[in-house]
């Protein structure tokens, strides 16, 4: 049942020996590239690679996989039996097995967008027409190969970021806040939250526009990372909603931050329009976890919000007037 699942799973496998031959490989690998599992077994990787490929596994692959023993997230183009290009993200990671060094590979196509396995394509054309040229083509494929990584880089940086205000997004917010419990839990080190958003915002995009919107919503997200701490790790949760974390602050000086924002944005000339927002601020105790701790700033938030809006709201207000 196991092998089958490997040999129809939805990505390709691939074993290879040291050398480069392939040493196993599922079904579904055998698909992509046309050829049968009897005659992939022992040939060379570089039979299903084109010129820029072979080149490239020498070049990089190859050494890395030496070096460091792994290479992640590379784009290669592989080239079937019957000739057709097949762009592909390619991991790899060295072991050694019963004294044997092996390396398995994962493979996953890949669509045409990228605008430099364009040119990675038309410099391998250029390789096989021109050969005289092979030397500074070779110079120009690293080149355009630091530049692929730079972008895989680049690409990693926005998987944690806010595309429109490039605060932190949701996702790294939440891991934060998890780590701060755990240091609670370790250390009894005290940390806060505050959860704000913009008042009116709805009446910001049907007045101005939802470009003027956005505006508004960059330059609230410039406005909380200047006057921020440095530890602080501000996010956008949501819409015009933003989530800050403040380690090793109790409440009453969790309180003062948020109020020096609020200040800060209430008197900003900067904004596209005015704009006031409402905080609602939570201090982590030993009976709180995550969702806790934000629910608690959310009724603080709607609390800032029913009392008039251009606010600030520590929960334990609400806890003190309800008892």
């Amino acid at each position: 049942m196991e092998e089958t699942r490997w040999d129809e799973a939805i990505a390709s496998f691939v074993s290879l020996n040291l050398a480069g031959h392939i040493v196993n490989c599922n079904q579904t690998f055998a698909d992509f590239v046309k050829y049968t599992k009897v005659e992939l077994n022992g040939a060379h990787i570089e039979h299903v690679l084109n010129n820029a490929g072979r080149f490239f596994f020498h070049s990089l692959v190859y050494p890395k996989l030496r070096a460091v023993g792994q290479v992640e997230d590379i784009y290669i183009t592989l080239e079937t039996k019957e000739s057709q290009l097949k762009d592909c993200l390619f991991s790899a990671k060295l072991f050694n097995e019963h004294d044997q060094a092996v390396i398995d590979c994962i493979i996953f196509p890949v669509s045409r967008q990228i605008k430099y396995e364009k040119e990675l394509k038309e410099i391998n054309k250029r390789l096989e027409e021109v050969l005289k040229e092979k030397e500074a083509l070779h110079t120009t494929l690293i080149e355009k190969q630091q530049q692929l990584l730079t972008l895989n880089k680049e690409l990693k940086r926005y998987a944690t970021r806010d595309w429109l205000t490039k605060l932190y997004n949701r996702r790294v917010f939440l891991d934060r806040l998890e780590q701060a419990i755990h240091r609670f839990n370790r250390t009894g080190e005290s940390f806060s939250l505050m959860l704000l958003d913009i008042d009116y915002f709805k009446r910001v995009n049907d007045q101005y526009g939802h470009s003027v919107g956005d505006d508004v919503l960059i330059h609230l997200a410039h406005t909380m990372v200047y006057h921020q701490d440095l530890s602080f790790t501000s996010a956008r949760f949501g819409g015009e909603e933003f989530v800050v974390l403040m380690p090793d602050l109790t409440e009453k000086a969790a309180t003062e931050a948020a109020e020096l924002l609020r200040a800060h944005v209430e008197k900003d000339q900067f904004f596209t329009v005015p704009i006031t927002i409402s905080i609602g601020v939570s201090t982590f105790t030993s009976s709180d976890d995550s969702d806790t701790l934000i629910l608690k700033a959310d009724k603080a938030m709607y609390k800032a919000k029913q009392s008039g809006r251009n606010k600030v709201v520590h929960y334990n207000q609400i806890s003190h007037d309800t008892q």
